[in-house]
């Protein structure tokens, strides 16, 4: 039997408006099954998802992994598409609740096998380490949301220079080329919004390699700060929920309402922005928009210093928030070492093997052959 296809994605992200999720479309509000499991720092939630997610693709079902921003090795949640099924990390800071309580949503609570007792005994240490752990995300917040406004300037910057006239020529060439076959639907497409890259304690992470995989066409979109980029791909965004199509939208890690990928899985079509952090092997790619083609050569020359300024300001703040996410990550981990000597992990075992015989049940009910030949 082959393994399933394994994805993987960010659902939420340290951003410059703070922590910003995308927990809603993790999976879709009508899905079949959705535990939510609940409890502290080193309970094992992470390690539960992952298990099963590596039992159910040895056995042939597809499989997403979603990555935690503060810790892009642990996961918030593992969803199994076929049988619109998933598992979620419902604490803090991305609280979820059961929507439909015993019908669709249930709570798994690894709390319910700690020694409560002796975690107890550290109380005064582990309310002093969240208050630390919440200063630092604080912190990088906030210098992330300085390198915003620079960000603002630099895209400010471009404006005074773009050819929209261009850039909207270009952008009714790529629709007419990619979607003009098809006919508006008398009911629109879904975008499912998600993120490809997050800014971790390691720094900026991407799933590009892993979200466009197997896609027979590409097109990768460069070109600098402000150049329109994004606009461009809100475009063919809404081109393709007028043809009805099921979208993909992937946003930025540190500005979360700006579109960077675009999926239209139906027909294999991508559009990826390739630019640092987040450079897509532009080799790979079908075709390549440079929308800098579309600012005016006198910008560079009229306003470079202040480019090069707000570019390497823009870095600086960056490393420095960076590094309070990874002393974020440093006291998470001191966090844990209150909670995993006083865990019952084979008990949480046990209970793992159920879940899966659970969720492989599913899978039966909705009558899916998942024995594929290698």
């Amino acid at each position: 039997m082959a393994e399933g296809k394994v994805r993987e994605f960010f659902p939420g992200g340290n951003t410059a408006l703070g922590f910003f999720s995308y927990y809603d479309y993790i999976i879709p509000p009508d899905a079949a099954r959705i535990m939510i499991i609940k409890g502290g720092p080193g309970v094992g939630k992470s390690s539960f998802m992952k298990a099963l997610a590596a039992e159910m693709s040895q056995r042939g079902f597809d499989v997403e992994l979603h990555h935690c921003s503060s810790d892009h090795n642990s996961l918030d949640g593992v969803v199994f598409p076929q049988i619109e099924a998933a598992l979620i990390d419902g604490t803090s800071p991305h609280i979820v609740d059961p929507r439909h309580p015993g019908a669709v949503d249930e709570i798994i609570n690894l709390g319910d096998y700690w020694d409560e007792g002796k975690i107890r005994r550290d109380k005064d240490e582990i309310l002093e380490l969240n208050r630390e752990l919440a200063g630092y995300f604080h912190r990088a917040y906030r210098y992330l949301k300085a390198a915003k406004v620079i960000y603002d300037d630099l895209e400010i910057i471009n404006s005074e220079g773009l050819a929209i006239g261009k850039a909207n020529q270009i952008a009714a060439d790529l629709i007419g080329e990619f979607l003009s076959a098809y006919q508006t639907a008398a009911k629109p497409g879904a975008l499912r919004k998600l993120f490809a890259s997050a800014i971790t304690p390691e720094g900026f992470q991407n799933y590009l390699s892993s979200i466009m995989a197997d896609l027979p066409t590409i097109v990768a979109v460069i070109g600098g700060v402000g150049t329109g980029k994004a606009t461009l791909l809100n475009k063919l965004a809404r081109a393709a929920l007028e043809k009805g199509f099921y979208c993909e939208g992937y946003f930025c890690a540190f500005d979360p309402y700006k579109l960077e990928h675009l999926i239209i899985p139906e027909i294999g079509l991508a559009f990826t922005t390739s630019v640092e952090p987040h450079r897509y092997p532009i080799g790979k790619a079908k075709r390549i928009i440079d929308m800098d083609q579309c600012v005016a050569p006198f910008i560079l020359t009229k306003h470079g210093e202040a480019i090069a300024f707000n570019q390497r300001l823009i870095g600086e703040l960056f490393e420095t928030a960076i590094s309070f996410i990874a002393k974020a990550k440093q006291t998470h981990d001191h966090l844990e070492d209150h909670y995993i000597p006083n865990m019952n992990f084979a008990a949480i075992s046990e209970l793992r093997k159920l879940t899966l015989e659970r969720i492989l049940k599913y899978a039966e009910e909705k009558e899916i052959d998942f024995s594929r030949a290698v």
